[in-house]
């Protein structure tokens, strides 16, 4: 996933699908045709929630001990951690297509996405923040 402006100039959500052949490994996946998902999406802002038990060898806790951006959670070339993630909070920052009335009906207040305080334009549209956190069952319980 990824933030682009779509054609129209508009920031937009983007997909892109990855194909790999069937047992042949990460050495054959292929980018697909990029995919708007939605528009108006300024900012995107993702945290993962690691198992309090990193140890592969051991089953997880299904106790998130951390919480850790994904450069954090990525020390090396050690991508077992990952296996652990159990939980993933994802923010996005909106705006409308259209300008507000007026400046008065605008907050004031700086948007902040789980805890990342970002600056948007003043370009006079509405925009709201949406978060969300997800668990993941099968990596909490070691499924």
């Amino acid at each position: 996933m990824g933030l682009n402006p779509d054609a129209g100039g508009e920031p937009t959500l983007y997909r892109a699908r990855f194909t790999a052949t069937p047992g042949a490994g990460a050495a054959s996946l292929a980018g697909g045709q990029p995919e708007a998902l939605v528009e108006g999406i300024e900012n995107m802002q993702l945290i993962y929630g690691l198992d309090s038990r990193t140890d592969q060898s051991k089953p997880p806790t299904g106790y998130v001990a951390k919480q850790q951006v994904a450069s954090a959670v990525q020390s090396g070339t050690d991508t077992t951690v990952w296996r652990r993630t159990a939980l993933v909070q994802v923010a996005f920052l909106a705006r409308s297509t259209e300008r507000a009335g007026t400046s008065a009906d605008l907050i004031a207040e700086k948007p902040r996405l789980l805890g990342v305080q970002t600056t948007p334009p003043d370009d006079g549209r509405y925009r709201a923040v949406y978060e969300s956190t997800i668990a993941m069952r099968n990596r909490l319980y070691g499924n």
